[in-house]
């Protein structure tokens, strides 16, 4: 029997194995190809338990994704955003191609612009509830042991 320990991201909240004092890389996706894309962003950070630091740190990046996602959606609002790229079914090619849209491009233009909002909002929505979840992750936050746990196999 092996002794593991068990953790919290202070990202995701999951729990997870700790190796070395940080949890073991966890938050990604495998394509199919056998390469591993992408990562938690509390990866091979210490547990929450231990402190509070990468709950605080992932706080400020979506801060500052949000003050950026607003100021261009606000651009986009007051009409500063004058150039869009798009796609547009190719029935020939039967596959979306890119396409650069302006102003000029009449109801194309209105339909992607909108579709442009949406998505901004969307995004400073989804950034906004990110923050309350950082914050009450963060509020009572105190030092608690990590969880033990027995397992057969080898020490890897």
């Amino acid at each position: 029997m092996i002794t593991r320990y068990l953790g919290t991201c202070g990202c995701c909240e999951r729990e997870i194995k700790v190796r070395a004092g940080v949890l073991v890389h966890h938050g990604y996706r495998r394509p199919g190809d056998g390469s591993i894309e992408g990562d938690c962003y509390g990866a091979r950070c210490v547990p929450h338990e231990l402190s509070p630091e990468v709950a605080r740190d992932y706080r400020d990046v979506v801060v500052w994704r949000r003050e950026n996602e607003q100021k261009e959606l606000q651009r986009a609002m007051t009409g500063q955003v004058t150039q869009l790229t798009d796609q547009k079914w190719n029935n020939a090619a039967r596959q979306y191609e890119l396409v650069e849209l302006t102003p000029a491009d009449g109801y194309n233009w209105r339909q992607a612009l909108e579709r442009y909002k949406n998505r901004l909002s969307s995004r400073v929505r989804n950034a906004d509830a990110e923050v309350a979840r950082m914050d009450r992750l963060l509020k009572d936050w105190a030092p608690k042991p990590l969880r033990m746990v027995e397992e057969k196999g080898s020490s890897r």
